[in-house]
């Protein structure tokens, strides 16, 4: 689940927005890279058409940040 979804989800639960920064920032960046990489790995193995544009898409729909997806598809391409 990317940052998005969550942050959703606490706001949902009615946690502060203090807290909600405070605890996204322990999540370290390798392993939020290593996360979509293996959501993005996992995907391709189980549907072998895909385009960048769904990938992108189903990633966004997962929770993770455009800028980040974005960048990480400019890669594997």
């Amino acid at each position: 689940m990317g940052q998005n979804k969550i942050k959703q989800a606490l706001k949902s639960k009615h946690i502060s927005d203090y807290c909600i920064k405070k605890g996204l920032e322990v999540i370290q960046d390798e392993d939020y890279i290593s996360a979509i990489k293996q959501i993005l790995d996992k995907r391709s193995r189980e549907k072998k058409t895909h385009s960048p544009f769904q990938l992108s898409q189903y990633l966004m729909s997962r929770g993770f940040e455009y800028g980040i997806v974005s960048k990480l598809l400019d890669h594997e391409s």
